[in-house]
């Protein structure tokens, strides 16, 4: 018998897909995972005296399932923020500290992680991993959570490994703040984000059950934001500016920043960092509705993100941490 607390998850980038990448580089402090495979079992329907199928034989192999994780400066976390954009850049910003800017890949094909998962009495890992999109989310009196949604190749057996983890604690609520179309907003009270790669498994006549690759059919980026509500501003913007009397013809877009400083020190004036640029948002939805007589009116703003061609930005992800980088397998 097993309990919770004694598994681990691991992980490593592979270098060509598909292939082990073992052991673990990094380990993940995570709340749960629910990485699972089906045989999708292939059953005709022979026409032989019989209400029943006669046959059952293996399909192709799909895997897959969710992380619920911490979002935290360093360790597995980055890795995976590498997973879900395509491609990070790093520099140096004083002596031990980094800077990382991550930003969608126009590429067919992300990078793909072997993850080790370890449940304490057997282990397996799953190869082929591909960040199909991911959740980020933070209310009041919380931490800032990340959600993973991973696409996997196939399970293989593996030799449990000895998990380390990184020691900075999450970004709590304290930490972030919100400048909501060019101007601080002090009445966030919950604000969720949902990034999008839709990760397609592709399987060939290849002589194997699992999927020869994954492929990526694009990319989004929809959110929530629940304020108080104080003004009739966002409705405003909803029906097209902040004049507007009525929705309009025309809609202009937002803009959203989000930006968590932690309490520690990297070096003497610099803090783990992460700052979320979403440069033009759309409003999909405002609503700021009377729930009962002794409820506080909250508005609740649904938006998706857009390019703003000025700077030829869709959105990035910058964070400030102590590792060099974040590179490609050898």
């Amino acid at each position: 018998m097993s309990i919770g607390f004694l598994g681990h998850l691991g992980l490593t980038q592979e270098s060509e897909f598909g292939e082990v990448a073992s052991p673990p580089a990094v380990f993940a402090q995570i709340e749960n995972e629910s990485i699972s495979m089906d045989n999708n079992l292939i059953r005709p329907a022979a026409i032989n005296g019989r209400r029943y199928n006669s046959w059952s034989v293996p399909g192709k192999i799909s895997a897959g399932g969710g992380i619920g994780a911490f979002m935290l400066p360093e360790g597995a976390v980055p890795w995976f923020l590498k997973g879900l954009w395509g491609q990070v850049s790093s520099a140096q910003a004083a002596a031990g500290v980094y800077d990382h800017t991550f930003s969608p890949a126009h590429t067919a094909s992300l990078p793909s992680f072997s993850l080790q998962v370890d449940n304490g009495d057997a282990c397996q890992t799953w190869t082929g991993c591909t960040v199909g999109g991911a959740s980020i989310f933070i209310a009041r009196n919380g931490s800032l959570g990340l959600d993973l949604d991973i696409t996997a190749q196939r399970p293989v057996e593996s030799q449990s490994a000895t998990p380390s983890f990184a020691v900075v604690e999450p970004w709590n609520a304290r930490n972030v703040e919100f400048t909501l179309n060019g101007a601080a907003n002090l009445d966030f009270v919950k604000f969720s984000l949902k990034i999008t790669n839709k990760v397609e498994p592709l399987w060939t006549l290849n002589g194997k059950r699992y999927c020869r690759r994954h492929v990526t059919r694009g990319f989004e980026i929809e959110g929530s934001i629940k304020l108080q509500f104080s003004s009739e501003e966002q409705r405003r913007r909803l029906w097209g500016s902040v004049s507007a009397t009525e929705p309009q013809g025309v809609i202009l877009p937002g803009s959203l920043t989000v930006t968590a400083v932690h309490d520690t020190e990297i070096a003497p004036g610099y803090n783990y960092s992460l700052t979320l640029e979403l440069p033009r948002i759309y409003y999909m939805a405002a609503p700021a509705t009377i729930s009962g007589m002794s409820e506080v009116i909250t508005q609740t703003i649904a938006f998706i993100a857009a390019c703003d061609s000025a700077q030829d930005k869709f959105a990035e992800m910058k964070l400030r941490n102590s590792v060099s980088e974040y590179p490609g397998p050898d």
